[in-house]
């Protein structure tokens, strides 16, 4: 099953957006990444797999294209 064009995209993105930085680095070894655009890129992507999942797609529904606000969450 290939990719839709969107996912292509992201993908493509991504790897693009990873390739600018180097190989993992060992364990004691720790680097900073400035301005993170991998971790948007990534988060777009997990995202896009998540609204696939039937849970997901119920909770989005459920929220009516609102957002949670930290301060009353959970509910009750």
């Amino acid at each position: 099953m290939g990719l839709a064009q969107g996912e292509e995209e992201l993908e493509e993105e991504y790897l693009a957006l990873e390739s600018q930085f180097p190989a993992p680095v060992p364990p004691t070894q720790v680097i900073e990444i400035p301005g993170d655009d991998r971790c948007a890129a990534l988060s777009r992507i997990l995202a896009m797999d998540a609204s696939r999942r039937s849970d997901v797609a119920r909770f989005r529904n459920a929220l009516r294209g609102e957002l949670l606000q930290p301060e009353k969450w959970p509910p009750g």
